[in-house]
C-alpha cells in the first residue's frame, strides 16, 4: 500500500490525479495540498490548505511518509505577473525538492510539466524557460525517483470545460489532430499509473503519454 501527496488537488489535472488515487486500491492514504479547499470528501483523504509554497517545514512529517508525489501546481502564465509565474512555477517546487531531499528522498515523484519545456533554459518563451528551470531542479536533486510528464495540448475534463478561452479555442483543432494533446483524466490515469508501478522511463513526451495511455 502507498501513501499519495497531491500538489494542486484543485486544478485540472490534479483533481483529476486526485479522484484516480481516492478510487486506487493501491492507495491507502491521500494527503492534498492546495491553497484551497477541494471539498473532497472520503475515508482515506487528508486536506491540507497551505499558504506559503516556498516553506513547506511544517509538512515534513507529513513528506516523511509520502511514497508517492504528485506535482500538479502551476498556473496560467497570463492570470500572474512574471515574477509570480516564475515563483509559482520554480521557487514553489525547489522548496518542496529541497524539503523531500532532507526528509524522505526515496520518494517516487511525479512533476506535471509541458511540452516545449526548454532545459537549456535558454528558450525566448518564458513559459518554457521556466519549466525547464523547474526540471532542471527536479533532475539535480538527490530525490531518487523522478518522473517528468510533458503534455502537449490537454483537453479539460468535464468540471473544466470553461477553464480558458484558450482551450475552448482550440478544442475544435485538437478534435481534429488529436495527437497533439491528451485529454486531462488520461494524462492523470498514466501519471497516477506511472506512480504507484514505477516505469524505466524518466521524462514521457506527449506521445509517451498517449502510447500508455492506449490512445493512438
Amino acid at each position: 500500500m502507498s501513501n499519495a501527496l497531491i500538489l494542486g488537488p484543485t486544478g485540472m489535472v490534479g483533481s483529476e490525479v486526485l479522484g484516480l488515487c481516492l478510487a486506487n486500491n493501491e492507495i491507502d492514504h491521500v494527503l492534498s495540498v492546495g491553497r484551497r479547499a477541494s471539498g473532497v470528501k472520503h475515508s482515506k483523504l487528508t486536506e491540507i490548505v497551505h499558504r506559503d509554497f516556498l516553506d513547506f517545514s511544517p509538512l515534513t512529517i507529513d513528506l516523511a511518509n509520502t511514497d508517492v508525489v504528485f506535482y500538479c501546481l502551476g498556473v496560467y502564465q497570463a492570470k500572474v505577473s512574471k515574477r509570480q509565474f516564475w515563483e509559482i512555477t520554480v521557487d514553489y517546487l525547489a522548496a518542496l525538492a529541497q524539503n523531500i531531499e532532507q526528509s524522505n528522498k526515496h520518494v517516487r515523484f511525479c512533476l506535471f510539466s509541458a511540452q516545449g519545456a526548454s532545459t537549456t533554459e535558454r528558450s525566448p518563451i518564458r513559459f518554457a524557460r521556466a519549466k525547464g528551470r523547474a526540471e532542471n531542479i527536479l533532475l539535480a536533486s538527490g530525490i531518487k525517483e523522478k518522473y517528468i510528464f510533458r503534455p502537449g495540448f490537454i483537453m479539460p475534463g468535464p468540471k473544466f470545460k470553461s477553464v480558458t478561452l484558450s482551450a475552448r479555442l482550440f478544442e475544435p483543432v485538437y478534435r481534429l489532430f488529436p495527437m497533439i494533446g491528451i485529454d486531462a483524466p488520461q494524462l492523470a490515469r498514466v501519471m497516477v499509473d506511472i506512480g504507484i508501478n514505477r516505469h524505466e522511463m524518466t521524462v514521457f513526451e506527449n506521445r509517451d503519454i498517449r502510447t500508455h495511455a492506449g490512445a493512438l
